[in-house]
């Protein structure tokens, strides 16, 4: 391949990297060309929206309860999630945005191919099916008590009903799925609309059951004694969920037409957006006790109303499956070899679903019970890693690529380092995680005195870029490895 530097992602496309013939979903592993990418900011917006606004955003909203009260826990979220996204926007998705690629294709310029698999089989692999399982469980129990409403002399198998429709849903995300990247947008830009109604809904529905000056008195469930440490805790939870978008936010922003339609899109999607229904979360767990809205939902709104806000948030579980799966498969094809990719996006996504709908039967509750130590381990990789990425596109690189070495896996190619690894890179990235935790256990959620000052995510990502740019500079240029330079 050749190592002639690349300006444009027009100058490559899916035919000039590859002669076989391949179909939709395969072909959008590769660099997607200007022509190929039809989403405007609306359509970013909206299926990011679709994303940001799930059992998730509440679930968050509830752990914030158990910190703060409503007055910091909005201001606490705003802050945070505000952070983290600006430092996943530009250490994560705007590489992918501009050049289209795939996002861990991408992170071979700084790991080395056998060094982004190993991103892969961690991050993807561990985590995705972890929260294609939990949504999918999330639309069984939506069903769950929407039957007890319309059939409330039947009394189902609670546990049979809620993984059927679970995996029912798994199935209907699959069809959609295999249409392409279209059908992930139309699905989204009817959903979005519908599910900011959900939180507006849900938010006057408390709000008229509960007083102002109620909720504003109203005290964190568990806090720590300190204040300010209450405070940093929650700002960091936001952080780690800005952040974890990850690969995803970036895999899905190479379908906008502009850089500025993804930076906004997701910017509003994942902030305010997101927070009006984290906030719902917020206050019912302040209030009622639960974060969860399928078990206060019906009760707070009505029977009638409850049901149709269930089925409102069952869609919500549905976008941010079909999207959350839409931007991970490519990663798992394009890093899987040829065999893999010979399977075809039909096959290959019924195969994950396959893997997904195993996991509802086996270990779903667990997994939802788990749902904040799975997002504080990521972080504790994912922080460390947005470090890495700004130091090598910023500073190191200065905004270039080439593009074809991506692409170029051989013990020879531009990127490979050493045994196609970039030892360097992974000292950074140890270094990262372990600072952020010494600073943080993320088991029982306390940190130390200078973690109530800085957070956690901020001095793993400074500890990261500091240490990757020291070691590129010192080892990894000296010795010729990477493509540095002019």
């Amino acid at each position: 391949m050749s190592a002639a530097r690349i300006t444009s992602p027009d100058a490559l496309s899916a035919a000039n990297l590859s002669a076989s013939p391949v179909d939709d979903g395969l072909a959008q592993t590769l660099p997607l060309t200007r022509a190929e990418r039809q989403w405007s900011f609306l359509d970013v917006l909206s299926v990011k929206s679709g994303l940001a606004i799930a059992t998730w955003a509440f679930l968050f909203g509830g752990t914030t309860a158990q910190y703060v009260g409503f007055r910091d826990g909005v201001l606490t979220m705003l802050a945070g999630n505000t952070i983290g996204v600006v430092i996943l926007l530009l250490a994560l998705v705007l590489p992918s945005a501009k050049w289209g690629t795939e996002f861990f294709v991408h992170q071979r310029s700084v790991y080395g191919p056998v060094g982004a698999l190993g991103f892969v089989l961690v991050v993807v692999v561990a985590l995705v099916f972890a929260w294609a399982a939990i949504l999918a469980t999330m639309i069984g129990k939506s069903a769950v008590e929407i039957v007890r409403i319309a059939m409330p002399s039947v009394l189902p198998n609670v546990s049979l009903l809620q993984t059927t429709v679970a995996v029912l849903m798994l199935a209907l995300a699959w069809v959609i799925l295999i249409r392409g990247s279209a059908s992930v947008r139309l699905l989204n830009r009817f959903a979005a609309p519908g599910l900011l109604l959900l939180c507006v809904w849900l938010m006057f529905a408390l709000f008229s059951r509960v007083p102002l000056a109620t909720l504003l008195a109203a005290p964190a469930i568990a806090p720590h004694p300190n204040r300010a440490a209450n405070i940093m805790l929650v700002v960091e939870l936001h952080i780690a969920g800005g952040i974890s978008w990850g690969s995803l936010a970036a895999n899905l922003g190479r379908y906008a037409q502009t850089q500025r339609a993804v930076v906004w899109g997701s910017l509003v999607a994942y902030v305010p957006v997101y927070v009006l229904a984290a906030s719902v979360g917020l206050i019912s767990a302040l209030v009622l006790g639960s974060a969860d809205p399928v078990s206060w939902m019906i009760p707070i709104t009505g029977p009638l109303a409850g049901v149709l806000l269930l089925a409102l948030l069952a869609i919500a579980n549905l976008s941010s499956l079909v999207g959350m799966v839409q931007g991970n498969c490519q990663t798992l094809i394009q890093h899987g070899g040829a065999r893999l990719q010979q399977l075809g996006w039909p096959r290959f996504t019924f195969m994950f679903f396959c893997c997904v709908a195993a996991l509802v039967l086996l270990a779903s509750d667990v997994l939802y019970g788990r749902f904040y130590t799975l997002i504080a381990f990521s972080e504790a990789i994912l922080a460390p890693m947005c470090g890495i990425a700004l130091a090598d596109r910023l500073l190191l690189r200065r905004n270039t690529v080439i593009l074809r070495a991506l692409y170029d896996t051989s013990v020879n190619g531009p990127y490979a380092y050493w045994g196609r690894v970039n030892w360097a890179a992974f000292v950074a990235l140890g270094a990262g995680a372990a600072v952020y935790l010494a600073l943080l256990n993320p088991l029982t959620m306390t940190g130390t005195a200078l973690f109530t000052r800085l957070s956690a995510s901020v001095p793993a990502v400074i500890t990261a870029f500091v240490t990757h740019v020291l070691l590129t500079r010192v080892v990894v240029m000296r010795a010729g490895k990477g493509a540095y330079g002019p």
